[in-house]
């Protein structure tokens, strides 16, 4: 890796993340400048929720709303694993309108760092990405509505894939046959199924199912999407214990900010009943501020 770029690294729950970042003010201009070029030319898969306008965790779990088997897993190692002789493959055909073989070898060796993969933190890794997958998320598609099922939805966020269907025959047989068309098509990209990350999901059985970070649950007959009641307890104790700090100079505003940014987000995706998660103690913790509620209180920070 040249001057051009540093590595950091960040922490996840398991492990720590490799994160490519710019030292060069310049080559960061030139990935937006190629960034917003593809942009302008690629149309991305229609299954795809990750890195594309209007699209989001939210809409991604959405589409799976009222389905009732649910299958989820990921691509192991995804961006580290993307093959450059592919990926030149996969530009040309998508942009064969504005661009020349030669220029996909010029195009890919300026927004890579090594000889395979894409670095996680550089601004063109989420757009090629999602052109490396594009023939994939159509092939594995028709291959999946051939099963017999009802109502066969399949998403990708990122390398994160979720397939689910109302009702099948034998849904734990269908299970099995779909990861194993998922592994026989990945082998054409090079590409492994993450089998540690891999789940099969009945609603029946567990009353809720996470996607991409956001909650299918249902009350009184009636399923919505939620962020999850540990979700908002943190962001209920982050915020009692930053106001309980107002009075000193302790007191962060900018912590003030990301969490208003967080209940935003939050707000966004939990359209209705974002505070049954309330118990009777915070309620209490509420009315020592003087409120009776949890926005009202947010707002006030």
């Amino acid at each position: 890796m040249n001057n051009s770029y540093k590595v950091k690294y960040i922490k996840t729950k398991k492990k720590y993340r490799k994160i490519v970042t710019y030292n060069d003010e310049e080559i960061k201009k030139e990935h937006i400048f190629i960034n917003d070029k593809i942009n302008k030319n690629f149309k991305p898969s229609i299954f795809t929720k990750g890195y594309i306008k209007n699209e989001s965790i939210y809409t991604n779990a959405l589409a799976h709303l009222y389905n009732d088997y649910f299958i989820k897993t990921d691509i192991k190692d995804f961006f580290n694993s993307i093959n450059h002789k592919l990926l030149r493959k996969k530009i040309f055909y998508e942009l064969k309108e504005i661009i020349s073989p030669v220029d996909c070898d010029v195009l890919v060796s300026k927004c890579t760092v090594s000889k395979k993969g894409l670095p996680l933190g550089l601004i063109t890794s989420p757009t090629l990405s999602n052109i490396y997958l594009k023939s994939f998320d159509k092939k594995l598609y028709r291959k999946l509505r051939r099963l017999d099922c009802k109502n066969i939805i399949y998403t990708r966020y990122a390398d994160d894939l979720i397939i689910s269907f109302k009702d099948s025959n034998n849904p734990k047989n269908l299970y099995l046959e779909v990861l194993k068309i998922i592994r026989s098509l990945l082998k054409e990209y090079y590409l492994r199924l993450n089998e540690k990350k891999t789940k099969f999901v009945v609603f029946e059985k567990s009353q809720q199912v996470r996607i991409t970070g956001v909650s299918i649950v249902e009350k009184n007959g009636k399923r919505r999407l939620s962020i999850g009641r540990n979700n908002k307890r943190e962001l209920f104790y982050e915020a009692i214990n930053l106001k309980k700090c107002s009075g000193n100079n302790s007191y962060d505003k900018l912590k003030a900010q990301k969490l208003k940014g967080k209940l935003s987000f939050y707000l966004s995706i939990e359209k209705v009943g974002f505070e049954d998660f309330i118990t009777q103690n915070m309620k209490k913790e509420l009315k020592k501020f003087g409120f009776n509620d949890f926005i009202s209180f947010m707002k006030s920070l």
